[in-house]
């Protein structure tokens, strides 16, 4: 037995077709599978930011599945879900936003036997403003198989899924958002909703609030990536991209308070910082 003192790789033949980032890859072509909520007003441009993602896909998605309000049934049993009983819809109704996409529509979320025949294809599932908090409060099972779908069935069944929602405080919860790897937010009527929403999303207020700062427009938005060596943690219109520390060392008209910026922000975003003076002071990291 090998007793190197390191762990061995073992791959895992449900991950064989997980992507990467590489240095050609288009930003809004994210390494599949993953799990995104685009969070925005009415009319700020949610559908459209799913449908460009849909497009800059490469390779293409082979199936789309699709929740909408005009499908969604928030009061199917729980022995229908149990058996995926009439989960799809044969004959959806006329969705306008999604004309032209060839898609599957869904009564209720599917769980991992309703995708085994899909796993080893590229998926997608679009969550498209359906009040999520309401729907599991009427069961734990609907809890348990929400939580299913956002952890095993994105990591093994080759399933990306995509949460848009209008306010992300009321209509979505941690067991979702939690299990994201990106978050796509249009700008914000009510900035005192920014700490709430870095709770529920697990990201720094003092970052949220700085993204949020860049929004000028309804339809501005701001890209929080948190996928597996992503080249583009934080981005506006998924193109611009922002690095905050670079931006803070860039504010005060001396050295001494571009410094302190640096270090505030730093320890308000929740690094784990040395306060003592530098010995060098042309350290390159200040």
């Amino acid at each position: 037995m090998q007793q190197n003192g390191e762990l061995l790789a073992r791959p895992n033949p449900d991950k064989k077709n997980h992507e990467a980032w590489d240095d050609i890859r288009d930003p809004m072509n994210i390494p599949r599978p993953y799990a995104m909520v685009i969070n925005g007003l009415p009319n700020s441009g949610k559908t459209n930011t799913v449908l460009n993602l849909m497009i800059k896909a490469d390779p293409v998605f082979n199936n789309i599945f699709l929740i909408h309000p005009y499908t969604f049934d928030y009061h199917v049993s729980d022995e229908d879900e149990k058996t995926n009983k009439d989960i799809v819809i044969e004959e959806p109704p006329d969705i306008s936003e999604y004309k032209g996409v060839d898609f599957i529509a869904l009564r209720y979320f599917p769980d991992e036997q309703f995708l085994k025949p899909y796993k080893k294809k590229r998926n997608l599932l679009i969550i498209d403003d359906v009040d999520l908090r309401q729907f599991i409060s009427y069961s734990n099972f609907k809890k348990k198989r929400l939580n299913k779908l956002m952890s095993f069935c994105v990591s093994h069944c080759g399933l990306s899924i995509i949460i848009t929602s209008q306010d992300i405080n009321t209509q979505l919860l941690p067991i979702i958002t939690r299990m994201c790897n990106i978050f796509c937010l249009y700008q914000l009527r009510d900035k005192n909703s920014i700490f709430s929403m870095s709770k529920l999303l697990g990201v720094s207020f003092v970052v949220l609030k700085y993204l949020y700062a860049r929004c000028e427009t309804l339809h501005d938005s701001v890209q929080i990536d948190l996928t597996t060596n992503t080249p583009y943690k934080y981005r506006k219109n998924w193109y611009e991209m922002i690095d905050p520390v670079i931006d803070f060392l860039t504010v005060g008209r001396t050295r001494e308070e571009k410094e302190k910026n640096y270090l505030i922000f730093r320890f308000l975003s929740g690094e784990s910082i040395d306060i003592s003076e530098p010995e060098d002071e042309s350290d390159p990291a200040l």
